[in-house]
């Protein structure tokens, strides 16, 4: 008995993002505890993500918020409810 879907067995099982990520996880909790050396010389690589991630982050939150005040309706309905609270 299969338990993959149809779909899956036809085209192969493929792993998704989760496993992809958990997978990530594991190999950087062995280099970190096999090889500590390794793990600090490739700190700056962190560095460089983490900031990519912040350069990132702050352009969603900005478009996030004018799409919102964007689809609300009209500004003094906004100004309104604004002022009564």
């Amino acid at each position: 008995m299969n338990l993959l879907p149809k779909s899956a067995r036809l085209r192969g099982w493929r792993p998704g993002r989760t496993a992809w990520i958990l997978f990530g996880l594991a190999v950087g909790a062995a280099v970190g505890l096999l090889w500590p050396d390794l793990g600090l010389s490739l700190e700056p690589l962190a560095t460089i993500f983490i900031r990519l991630m912040l350069m990132i982050l702050a352009p969603l939150i900005f478009s996030a918020l004018v799409v919102a005040l964007a689809g609300s309706g009209p500004l003094p309905s906004d100004l309104r409810i604004g002022s009564s609270s």
